[in-house]
C-alpha cells in the first residue's frame, strides 16, 4: 500500500479491489489542511466515499447504494471548513446531491434531488461553483442535457433557486464540462462541441452570459476532459487533450485585453484522450496530471527550476486505465494528492509533501 516513488511522491492506494466504474469521474475536496475527501461511482452504481483525517488516516463508506449513480459525472464542492456537497448523475438522468455541515460526523449527510429523471445526459459531466462567503453563498451547478444543451441552476439564500440555459441544444458533445470563478461576480464554463471545437461562456452581471468559440473544430478530442484554474482574479487557464494526444492549454489575462493565448504543454502522443486535472496550490504555480496511452500517470508543473513547464512520469506504464479520470487536490501549499483508476478499477493514490 505504501511505496516510494520519484521526486518526493509517495504511493498509498485507497483500495486493492475493483471499486471505480469505467468512465466514472473522481471528485475531491479538502476542507482543511488536515482532511481530504474523495467520491466516485462504483461498478454496481453505488456512490463511494473515502475520507482522510490527519489523526486517524483513511476510512471508506458507501454514500448511496447500488444503482443510484451512473458512471460519469460526479462533483464535490466545499463552502467552509465544515460544509461540503457532492452531486452526481443518476441512471435515469436525474441529478442527486448529498451535503453535510458537520465537520467530522461523516454519517450525517442530507440527501436531495435537485433535478429529476431526464435532466442530464447519462455519461456527461457536471460541475459546480461556490462564490461568496459562508454566510452569503452563491451556488451554481452546470450539466449537459441529453439534447446537447449546457444547463445550469443557481441558488442563494436571498433569492432561492432558478434554472437557466448557458448554451442551446446541439452545442455540446456528451462528455466534458468545466467551470471556474475568478471572483465573486464572475463565472466561466467550458465544453467541447460535436466538431471538436472548444467553447467558452463567461458570465458577469452585465451583460450576463456570452458564448465564444475559443479553439476551432478539431482542436479537442471528443473524449477529452477539461480542467481549468484561476490563480488570481485576473487570469484563467484551461487544459485539454487534442486528437493527436498532445496536451494543450489556453491562458487569459483579463486586464491585458489580448484574448486567449495558446500553448502546448506536451507533444503529440503524450496523452490518452480523457482524464486531465489541473490544480493551483498557490498564485505562482500549477500542477497538471493526465494518463498516458501506455497507462502511465503523467505530471507537468509550472514553474520549474527552468522557469518553464516541466514534465515527468509519476507512475509507470500499466498503472492506470488510459483516458480514465484523474482527481487532485492541495490540502495546503506543500501537500498534494492525486487520485486515479488503476487497470482493474482499483482506486490509486499518490501524495507529496514539499
Amino acid at each position: 500500500m505504501y511505496q516510494p516513488t520519484r521526486r518526493g511522491w509517495l504511493n498509498q492506494d485507497l483500495t486493492t479491489a475493483p471499486t471505480i466504474a469505467k468512465g466514472s469521474c473522481i471528485a475531491v475536496v479538502s476542507r482543511s489542511p488536515d482532511s481530504v475527501e474523495v467520491w466516485w461511482i462504483s461498478p454496481d452504481g453505488s456512490v463511494m466515499y473515502s475520507v482522510w483525517y490527519g489523526d486517524i488516516g483513511w476510512s471508506r463508506m458507501q454514500h448511496a447504494g447500488q444503482g443510484h449513480g451512473a458512471a460519469g459525472g460526479i462533483y464535490a464542492l466545499k463552502a467552509s471548513s465544515s460544509w461540503r456537497s457532492v452531486t452526481w448523475i443518476g441512471p435515469g438522468g436525474s441529478i442527486e446531491e448529498l451535503n453535510s455541515d458537520k465537520p467530522r460526523e461523516d454519517l450525517n449527510w442530507q440527501r436531495k434531488s435537485p433535478m429529476g429523471n431526464g435532466a442530464a445526459a447519462v455519461g456527461g459531466h457536471l460541475v459546480g461553483l461556490i462564490r461568496g462567503e459562508p454566510s452569503d453563498i452563491f451556488w451554481d451547478l452546470f450539466w449537459l442535457a441529453p439534447s446537447g444543451a449546457v444547463q445550469g441552476t443557481h441558488w442563494d439564500k436571498r433569492n432561492g433557486s432558478a434554472n437557466y440555459e448557458v448554451a442551446p441544444a446541439n452545442s455540446a458533445a456528451i462528455g466534458a464540462l468545466e467551470a471556474v470563478s475568478r471572483s465573486f461576480d464572475s463565472m466561466a464554463v467550458f465544453w467541447i462541441s460535436p466538431n471538436g471545437a472548444l467553447h467558452y461562456a463567461p458570465w458577469v452581471p452585465t451583460p450576463g452570459w456570452q458564448r465564444f468559440e475559443m479553439a476551432g473544430p478539431g482542436s479537442a478530442a471528443i473524449t477529452t476532459h477539461i480542467s481549468a484554474v484561476t490563480r488570481n482574479p485576473d487570469t484563467l487557464e484551461v487544459f485539454w487533450i487534442a486528437p493527436n494526444g498532445s496536451v494543450q492549454s489556453g491562458y487569459l489575462c483579463v486586464s491585458e485585453g489580448y484574448g486567449w493565448r495558446f500553448f502546448e504543454i506536451a507533444p503529440a502522443g503524450s496523452a490518452a484522450p480523457g482524464g486531465i486535472k489541473a490544480i493551483s496550490k498557490d498564485p505562482l504555480s500549477i500542477e497538471l496530471f493526465w494518463t498516458g496511452p501506455d497507462g502511465s500517470l503523467q505530471n507537468s508543473f509550472y514553474p520549474s527550476d527552468t522557469g518553464a513547464w516541466e514534465k515527468f512520469e509519476l507512475a509507470p506504464p500499466g498503472s492506470t486505465i488510459p483516458g480514465s479520470a484523474v482527481g487532485a487536490v492541495a490540502r495546503h501549499s506543500k501537500a498534494l494528492h492525486v487520485f486515479f483508476t488503476k487497470p482493474f478499477g482499483e482506486a490509486g493514490h499518490y501524495y507529496k509533501y514539499s
